[in-house]
């Protein structure tokens, strides 16, 4: 029986190639239709797919004006259904544009095109297995880390499919209008000086995505835009001012926009958010970075109860509100600010458990007991990748020492990190847990402007540890062999996989023993 099933696949792979043949020939000799039928063939192993394909009659209809490959059109026809609007979404943006991953994936998400997730798994997740089938089948090409573009002829087939109701200001002011069917617009410029004025756009009152796209100012009249905007386009769930560097106020009636769940104000010079922000409790999306001028978010951060994702890099900000705890389904926070009082504290952290990517924690001093720490619960954040601990540089003369120590030792993190940072640490020594081998996945480790540590951590046996820095370290007098090995791996090679290590001790002008 084994002997003949073995025979059938064999039987079954030479039919199969004989019909693959016959399809690429009708390919034309196009490499960008094979590689995307082949993606898709990948998938089906039964003859009377490959056959269906073969057969099919879209390889007989005539190619439109944007001349779309009946290739391309095939292998979209065989697409899942939620792969195909994630697809047509895509001719929101011009053709060359650089597709950021995780970017698209929050837009997606936004729009309600990602399928309800299985459990243990979220909805970015998800995301990601679409965008990776769409890669797979050649409508996306990697340009380098999780950037990726579309071919000009890929991005013909999804604007053809997505005319009308899919709207981007590339079509604009030519033979092309807005149509009051239209839910996602999208521009970069307008062609037309009749559409500078926002007020023709007030009649679409049921768009769903205002989306700039790699503006440096905006096109309209800043000072009137973001209303009417907010007051008439009500069904919003996208809504971007990024790159309105003239827009310092958002308007109070934000708060009505109850449908949206993406915001982003990135690199506006808006000076502070209105409270009626956090009114809007589907917002999933909130980016501010770049927004140099914002001191401060609001009160009731809290109140937003579905927030996924929140961008404070390059801002101003330097405190937290009260309550963050309580978002327990973010899944990305670049920075947390310890604040000095119980409600904005590092306790806060313990809620966010779901944290995935990169944290950065900073004024650890403000941290006044140990057991405080402990209630961060950093080892229970087992998808951060990449964590970096800070004290502010202050008088390291009037630290407590003995409280600095202990709260660092109640800050271990998971096992699984990659990436650690230390930075302005008072103690004179580091925990154990600084430098364990049990941290296999650690490849990247800075110590820097630890002023009261005399000595290093051992660091020898971190088995994955490629790139070690050391930088400011001035009471370290000694560099022996604990800094190697600990105890009894005298037997294991030290820095296994190290293949870069910076020292930058100025104290070396004055002689720091290397043993």
């Amino acid at each position: 029986m084994h002997f003949l099933a073995q025979s059938e696949s064999i039987e079954n792979r030479s039919a199969l190639e004989k019909i693959g043949r016959e399809i690429v020939k009708k390919c034309d000799g196009l490499p960008l239709a094979s590689q995307s039928l082949g993606g898709m063939l990948r998938r089906k192993h039964a003859n009377r797919d490959w056959i269906n394909i073969l057969e099919s009659d879209i390889w007989q209809l005539p190619e439109c004006h944007c001349q779309i490959i009946p290739a391309l059109r095939i292998s979209y026809h065989y697409l899942p259904p939620h792969l195909k609007r994630c697809f047509v979404y895509c001719s929101l943006f011009p053709k060359d544009y650089e597709f950021i991953k995780n970017e698209l994936i929050l837009l997606w998400m936004a729009e309600g095109l990602l399928k309800i997730p299985k459990k243990e798994e979220t909805l970015e997740e998800v995301g990601y297995e679409y965008f990776d089938y769409l890669v797979s089948t050649s409508f996306f090409h990697k340009t380098r880390r999780d950037h990726f573009v579309m071919h000009d002829l890929v991005h013909d087939l999804a604007t053809s499919l997505g005319k009308g109701f899919y709207m981007s200001s590339e079509t604009l002011g030519k033979e092309t209008k807005i149509d009051v069917e239209t839910r996602h617009l999208s521009f970069t410029k307008f062609n037309d000086p009749g559409y500078d004025d926002f007020e023709a756009f007030t009649r679409v009152k049921s768009l769903r995505t205002f989306l700039p796209i790699d503006l440096e100012d905006s096109p309209f009249h800043i000072e009137k835009t973001p209303h009417i905007i907010i007051q008439k386009l009500t069904y919003l769930r996208v809504l971007s001012f990024c790159g309105f560097r003239s827009l310092n106020v958002l308007p109070d009636k934000i708060g009505e926009l109850i449908h949206l769940r993406y915001l982003k104000l990135s690199r506006t010079s808006i000076k502070f958010l209105p409270k009626s922000l956090c009114n809007l409790y589907n917002l999933q999306t909130l980016k501010l970075n770049g927004c140099i001028k914002l001191t401060k978010l609001p009160s009731d951060m809290q109140n937003l109860g579905n927030l996924r994702h929140l961008d404070i890099q390059g801002t101003s900000i330097e405190d937290m509100p009260k309550g963050m705890g309580k978002l327990d389904h973010l899944q990305h926070l670049d920075l947390f600010f310890v604040g000095k009082h119980k409600d904005n504290g590092i306790k806060e952290l313990g809620g966010l458990s779901n944290l995935h990517g990169s944290l950065k924690i900073k004024n650890l001093e403000n941290v006044n007991y140990n057991d405080e720490a402990l209630e961060a619960k950093m080892k229970d954040m087992k998808h951060i990748d990449d964590l970096y601990l800070e004290c502010s540089l202050q008088d390291n003369n009037g630290a407590d020492l003995e409280t600095e120590f202990d709260v660092l030792c109640q800050l271990q993190p998971h096992q699984n990190l990659t990436l650690l940072k230390i930075n302005g640490y008072n103690g004179t020594k580091f925990p154990d847990w600084v430098g364990n081998f049990s941290y296999h996945k650690l490849s990247f480790l800075v110590l820097e402007t630890c002023e009261n540590c005399c000595m290093l951590p051992s660091l020898g046996q971190l088995p994955s540890l490629e790139r070690l820095e050391i930088m400011h370290m001035n009471s370290v007098q000694v560099v022996n062999a604990g800094f190697y090995k600990n105890g009894d791996c005298s037997l294991v090679t030290p820095f296994p996989s190290l293949k870069i290590l910076i020292f930058f001790l100025h104290v070396l002008l004055g002689g720091v023993e290397l043993l």
